[in-house]
């Protein structure tokens, strides 16, 4: 019987997903990955604590009841995602899928998770190449006229105001003639800047023409 275990342990150790059984919220088996994901040099550092301590608080209600719905029986198999906290304090992407089963005699959850944290980044740049102008940081004009409508729908539906101003900025011409197309780039910047920060409660949601930004505000 210890040599199957050893043989196991052995195998699953290798696994570049990170494997658990959790029982009442009790992790009973994790291997060596999941540790090295959450900042633990060996699963024996990790077996017997609650799984909370693993989950960040923005994340812990999602995985609460996901844990009693599989445990429960309600609900046999999940796959989702959440944040993770190592050791050290950092926060981190997991994605992760468990099964129902039954460990020495009592409902558990078996399952592997595998850090998402770059797959989350990667994902987050392409959203901003797809919405943001590249230079100001504001929403570019295509997904600016899209949030728009989408804001003027809700307004209707609400029966509520809304209103949209166009910021005009003189000078910005000037600057390019005078100075070159960088430091025109610059002033552009700053001057999106200041209107964000004083338009925290609005949005500032794109760059219309070379000296203008339109802005909803809601």
């Amino acid at each position: 019987m210890r040599n199957s275990e050893e043989k196991y342990r052995g195998v699953v150790d290798n696994f570049l997903l990170g494997l658990y059984i959790t029982q009442s919220h009790i992790l009973k088996f994790c291997n060596k990955r999941f540790a090295e994901m959450f900042g633990y040099d060996t699963p024996e550092e990790l077996i017997g604590k609650h799984v909370r301590e693993f989950v960040a608080e923005e994340s812990w209600r999602i995985v609460d009841k996901q844990v009693k719905l599989r445990e429960s029986g309600k609900k046999k198999s999940a796959q989702y995602e959440f944040k993770g906290i190592k050791k050290d304090g950092t926060i981190f992407d997991i994605e992760t899928a468990g099964t129902r089963i039954i460990f020495e005699g009592k409902p558990a959850i078996q399952g592997s998770m595998v850090d998402i944290t770059e797959r989350k980044k990667a994902e987050e740049e392409l959203r901003k190449m797809a919405t943001m102008d590249v230079l100001t940081q504001t929403y570019n004009r295509g997904y600016g006229l899209l949030f728009f409508g989408k804001e003027l729908k809700t307004a209707k539906r609400d029966k509520k105001k809304l209103s949209i101003c166009y910021i005009d900025v003189d000078g910005l011409k000037d600057i390019n003639d005078t100075y070159g197309h960088l430091e025109g780039d610059e002033a552009l910047k700053l001057v999106t800047n200041f209107f964000q920060e004083f338009l925290k409660k609005q949005e500032l949601y794109g760059k219309e023409l070379p000296r203008g930004f339109p802005v909803l505000i809601v």
